[in-house]
């Protein structure tokens, strides 16, 4: 069984907001979390997880979309 399947149409930007953004809140909760690419050889797992010069990758929309989260999460003080 899949959680889901994504093929050729799908950009990164699109498995990102499917697959893997509505986990990232299971991450800030404590839980362990685990996005698993599989795939035949040159079905373009690698780009998907780490993109490529003309698209970004799955791995830094998550860092990304992580930081956002925590920064709205960090009290606002005056320095």
């Amino acid at each position: 069984d899949f959680d889901q399947v994504f093929g050729p149409s799908h950009d990164t930007k699109f498995v990102f907001e499917e697959a893997v953004k509505p986990i990232v809140k299971h991450v800030l909760d404590g839980q362990n979390v685990t996005i698993f690419a599989y795939g035949q050889t040159g079905s373009g797992k690698t780009y998907t997880m780490l993109g490529h010069d003309r698209e970004t990758g799955v791995m830094r929309l998550t860092l990304e979309h992580l930081f956002s989260c925590l920064n709205e999460n960090i009290p606002k003080t005056n320095l």
